[in-house]
């Protein structure tokens, strides 16, 4: 249960792929959180996700910019995780993301610098683990 004078935790998702659209579903059900929008380069699922009443961004620069996102959760394709995450943290975002240890190095330096923290993890994120837990609420 969550006391009622804990503000909630904006978040927005980066890429609305399959994965995308279903960190989209499992979001709108927590309480801590507000679902923000997201942003994905295919127009295409932007127009699923409008479909599935969240709100997008016109691109990246606009979904980061935007003061009520306190974390972003990624969830495009592997080999993009370290530029996407770097300039997340860079504006300031809180970072969740799946990705391998060899892809995690750039990324754990520029959490040294702190920008903003960044959870790495395997696909788990939310079977087992409460989101509100994970960021300390």
């Amino acid at each position: 249960m969550i006391k009622e004078n804990i503000p909630k935790i904006g978040v927005a998702i980066i890429g609305y792929g399959g994965m995308g659209a279903w960190h989209g579903r499992l979001l709108k059900t927590v309480d801590c959180v507000e679902l923000i929008g997201t942003y994905d380069i295919n127009p295409d699922r932007l127009t699923v996700a409008r479909e599935n009443e969240i709100r997008t961004f016109d691109s990246m620069d606009a979904l980061l910019s935007d003061s009520r996102v306190d974390v972003v959760t990624v969830a495009i394709p592997n080999h993009l995780h370290e530029e996407i995450c770097i300039r997340a943290m860079e504006a300031g975002k809180n970072v969740i993301l799946e990705i391998e240890i060899q892809g995690a190095l750039k990324i754990k330096e520029k959490q040294r610098k702190r920008y903003a923290f960044c959870f790495l993890g395997k696909a788990y994120l939310f079977y087992s683990i409460s989101f509100c837990k994970v960021l300390k609420f």
